[in-house]
């Protein structure tokens, strides 16, 4: 009962968790309970509610273990495990470090349409040697309980994700129609202001407040220009041009295009064996410049700016570290979305600009920052792996279309194929393998769904992309439901292609994962 009223009247996710782990404790008269969920990356836990354990054993419990430690165990089972004595258990299960000792257990998967989230596990029964079959009715319904509010909570955060992301289409869409005009109407009565402050530079005599108030006049044009220039940039990101490229040679450039105040050093730490990236090096180089940019600004009394590159497991990466101000916590989450500032100047759009811009290239930004002590922006790009070109199978009935996707695929180092049926693109699927289909929904004869389907079932192709410019509800929901996917509206945002075909043929992410964080 308490679990219950806990799912309808609390909104936080952990306490209503903490709850259930102290009930089913309670419950099933155990010394110890303890629930666990799985991370996004399903590989470990994000969260260890405990009850039974004081204060000090907790401390001492120490960070979450790497890996799922019990819940492999309750996995590999895939149903409850009640045992009388832990050790004794053919299958060792592996605990965090310090956990009070086991002896009676009882385990269940928290699971919700065959997903699971977690495990709730109690141990030493109290009273008699072991949990009994209630028992295990009863931490099966608590388990139940708990997988309702992990779901819960993820949708509603899926909700909420999905509702910022149409605030933010609507903010563009709005920002689109405006930029052309504004851009006009700004920038040339700003290049007048130019002029004339220019002009009478030239023409008056020296005189300290005259030449104070013609530079104030001066900085703010450039001020202005400035943000005219990131609405623009921001309205009309054009398609990269993909290249190999060396991520320290766009690093020197973007320092060589942006003077530094006296008041800031910049140190470098530019890996000198790195492989090349593929890349538009101009729109790297726009990136970078904003992260000095911030980096500068977030100095007004000066610094240090460290510039370095590197590169991991599967990543190269360049990052700009300050000695600024810090993001606060609160802002973490915001500080990409446009039109989000908390400067005193600007528009919010630099950093937006710049995600965008990596995305286009097959990358992404991480921040990590501490308020009073500074900021470290990192950009992430795949390694260019030397080999055979990618390939694509680009599907539509309309050829102007074809034509046009295959010039920019091409232009992005994609060996590119062409079907302008269903029919066609099934022959073609069976007699060659495609890294990635984009494939129209709607075409004479079998259609975009008929053909993906004769595919799947042949399996002839993995990492199928579908489009549409028609607006047939049912046919489309079809086709996401048998592409995992969703259906890419057209005209095409060929940003969101070019990103989402990099991850596809690189194989980074589930097209379904990738599509569905960027709807």
């Amino acid at each position: 009962m308490q679990a219950s009223l806990a799912l309808t009247t609390e909104v936080s996710l952990e306490r209503v968790l903490q709850k259930i782990t102290e009930v089913a404790r309670d419950l099933l008269g155990a010394r110890h309970a303890a629930l666990g969920v799985i991370d996004e990356s399903g590989t470990g836990l994000s969260q260890l509610l405990t009850a039974g354990i004081d204060e000090p054993s907790n401390r001492a419990i120490g960070p979450l273990p790497t890996g799922m430690g019990m819940m492999d165990l309750l996995m590999t089972e895939r149903r409850p495990l009640r045992i009388r004595n832990l050790a004794s258990h053919p299958q060792p299960a592996a605990f965090p470090a310090n956990h009070p000792p086991v002896g009676s257990f009882l385990g269940v998967l928290i699971m919700a349409r065959d997903k699971a989230y977690g495990s709730l596990y109690v141990t030493e029964k109290q009273g008699v040697e072991e949990f009994s079959e209630a028992d295990e009715g009863l931490a099966v319904v608590l388990a139940s309980q708990a997988a309702i509010a992990i779901e819960n909570a993820y949708t509603f955060r899926a909700l909420h994700e999905a509702q910022e992301e149409l605030v933010r289409k609507e903010k563009l869409a709005i920002l689109g129609q405006l930029a052309g005009g504004v851009g006009h109407e700004l920038r040339n009565p700003l290049g007048v202001i130019k002029n004339s402050v220019y002009y009478l530079n030239m023409i008056l005599p020296p005189d300290e407040k005259v030449q104070k108030h013609l530079g104030i006049l001066d900085r703010e044009v450039a001020n202005s220009d400035r943000i005219v220039t990131d609405l623009l940039d921001f309205a009309r990101v054009k398609i990269p041009v993909r290249e190999a490229a060396d991520l320290g040679t766009i690093v020197r450039a973007a320092l060589e295009r942006l003077p530094l105040p006296e008041s800031v050093t910049v140190q470098l730490e530019l890996s000198e064996s790195m492989p090349p990236v593929l890349v538009d090096a101009q729109q790297v180089e726009q990136i970078l410049l904003n992260f000095l940019q911030n980096a500068v600004q977030a100095m007004p009394d000066g610094g240090r700016v460290t510039v370095s590159t590197g590169e991991d497991r599967e990543t190269v990466f360049a990052a700009v570290e300050d000695t600024g101000v810090g993001v606060p916590p609160e802002n973490l989450a915001k500080i990409f979305q446009p039109l989000f500032t908390t400067k005193a100047k600007g528009i919010g759009l630099g950093l937006a600009l710049v995600r965008d811009l990596a995305g286009a290239n097959g990358g992404r930004i991480t921040l990590e920052s501490t308020v009073g002590q500074g900021s470290r922006f990192a950009v992430h790009f795949e390694k260019a792996v030397p080999g055979p070109r990618k390939t694509i199978l680009v599907v539509d009935d309309d050829s102007a279309m074809t034509d046009t996707l295959t010039d920019i695929f091409q232009a992005n180092h994609y060996e590119v194929a062409i079907a302008h049926s269903g029919d066609a693109a099934v022959s073609m699927t069976r007699r060659r393998a495609y890294d990635l289909v984009l494939m129209d929904v709607q075409m004479p004869g079998l259609n975009g769904v008929q053909a993906l389907t004769a595919m799947k079932a042949e399996g002839l192709a993995e990492r199928v992309i579908m489009m549409t410019a028609h607006t047939n509800d049912e046919l489309v929901r079809e086709a996401e439901k048998r592409s995992g996917s969703p259906v890419l509206p057209k005209p095409l945002d060929l940003e969101r292609v070019l990103g989402l075909a990099a991850s596809a043929t690189s194989g980074q992410s589930s097209l379904s994962e990738r599509t569905g964080a960027d709807r």
